[in-house]
């Protein structure tokens, strides 16, 4: 007989005999302390703090100017495990009711370098994950670490132009279905998503639980046919579509459409278009706790509310320590609130007017003659430099590329050129790896027999023609 194995747990009560502490540039500030909350999270999430100060004696009037360090202590017991640290970005002063108040607020002190820094790299899949990270890290900051980043086998293809450090790790994250931070002393840590099991914290009726927000799993977070586009050298279309069809038969057709500027390949359009699918909806919400000292962002840990039939480990992406409640509210999966819909919705929308792609083809086979990767076969007398192709010699010759391999079969199909004295140039395009041929007009929807193994051929008729690239759509 068959054995079934799963996991189970028995949690220990631990007690609330907490205990914290506040310090700003390593003084303690604990006792002029009137209330505040301090939020660790992944690189992906909104990590910073807010704390308001006494400031009847006026001692913090000139005290501060900002960029001041603010380290936030807690344990059960004595105080002594940093938290949280972050760095002062805004300093106001109030005065009412309570007196004159001073309000800190301010961001993750490390995580907020990430964005002050830009990177500019082009990986071609030849890198696993955990190593582009660490190059890039070694490259572009200064006193990191990362003793605590994960081996993964994935190679992604990501290329960045001026983007934010931060966006980049999220970006190798997403690609590796990883999570990120940096903790406390400076280190990275890269994981994959639900693999740190913390057993020292949990979140159960009758000892730490508070409450439940939100648990629910939401359809509007299903994308199961994801369209990648962006543009090549000369402006020509890239596309690629990813699509789960057992999602779209269970839930119908939910369609995002990403333009990303900074990818140049079909395989790269794939690659994102491939990560961004979500084919399922998962849970998320929010759970209410007193203080859980030993979380970390990322962590999957339990939680359990028999009575609402809550049993089950859950992905941590960010939590709050708020003082003085003596609570933690932890964030299961990232929320999706109305702005955030309404701003995706309005990027779709804007992606759509400005795409080059007016019948809405799903694939596109590309070539800009940066070299011969995409060409089978050509005639002697034609020359590639520069980008371009042309003839060196005569006045007629031959192109046939090599055979692009579409995940469906193509039926239709849309071809973009950008070159010189392209009249009398002939475009064939085969659907079956170069068997049957049909004749192409550029710029024109062209139906053709239905077959994936799509390739394009190019018969020059000039000798003033140049080809410099092109761009064959398909759906």
């Amino acid at each position: 007989m068959a054995k079934k194995s799963e996991e189970f747990f028995i949690w220990i009560p631990k007690g609330k005999n907490y205990d914290w502490k506040i310090e700003i540039n390593s003084i303690d500030e604990t006792n002029s302390f009137l209330g505040g909350e301090f939020s660790p999270a992944i690189i992906g999430e909104e990590s910073g703090f807010e704390l308001e100060l006494n400031n009847n004696n006026e001692a913090y009037n000139s005290k501060f100017i900002g960029n001041e360090t603010i380290n936030f202590y807690l344990d059960r017991g004595t105080a002594t495990n940093i938290r949280f640290t972050g760095k002062i970005e805004k300093l106001t002063k109030e005065s009412g009711s309570r007196g004159n108040i001073l309000k800190v607020s301010g961001a993750h002190r490390f995580h907020s370098k990430l964005l002050d820094i830009t990177v500019t790299e082009d990986y071609r899949g030849d890198l696993t994950g955990d190593v582009i990270l660490k190059n890039m890290i070694d490259k572009y900051l200064t006193g990191f670490t990362y003793t605590n980043v994960v081996a993964t086998t994935i190679k992604p293809n990501l290329k960045w132009e001026d983007v934010p450090f931060f966006d980049a790790v999220v970006d190798i994250c997403n690609a590796c279905e990883f999570d990120s931070y940096v903790d406390v002393a400076q280190d990275f840590h890269f994981f994959e998503r639900e693999s740190i099991l913390n057993d020292s914290e949990a979140i159960v009726y009758r000892d730490t639980y508070i409450g439940v927000s939100g648990l629910t799993t939401d359809l509007i977070d299903i994308r199961n046919r994801v369209t990648v586009s962006s543009e090549d050298n000369e402006g020509l279309p890239i596309l690629y579509t990813s699509q789960d069809s057992a999602s779209q038969t269970t839930y119908g057709i939910k369609e995002m459409i990403i333009k990303e500027t900074s990818i140049s390949t079909t395989t790269q359009a794939q690659q994102l278009a491939d990560y961004s699918k979500v084919p399922e909806a998962e849970e998320k919400g929010e759970a209410i706790s007193w203080f859980l000292p030993e979380l970390l962002p990322g962590d999957f840990m339990w939680i359990s509310e028999p009575s609402q039939e809550i049993h089950s480990r859950y992905r941590i992406v960010k939590y709050t320590h708020k003082l003085f409640d003596m609570t933690t509210k932890c964030v299961i999966a990232q929320s999706r609130d109305i702005p955030t819909f309404l701003k995706e919705r309005r990027q779709s929308e804007a992606s759509l007017e400005s795409l080059k792609n007016p019948y809405k083809m799903l694939y596109s086979f590309n070539d800009t003659f940066d070299n011969e990767n995409t060409i089978a076969s050509k005639s002697t007398n034609l020359t590639i430099a520069e980008g371009q192709i042309y003839l060196s010699s005569g006045t007629t010759a031959i192109m046939t590329s090599t055979t692009f391999s579409a995940p469906i079969d193509i039926t239709s199909v849309h071809l973009k050129v950008v070159g010189e004295a392209l009249a009398g140039t002939i475009f064939r395009c085969s659907t079956d790896g170069g068997t049957s041929w049909t004749t192409l007009t550029i710029d024109t929807l062209i139906t053709v027999p239905a077959g994936n193994r799509i390739v394009l051929e190019t018969s020059f008729n000039s000798s003033s023609t140049v080809i410099k690239s092109y761009s064959l759509m398909g759906k």
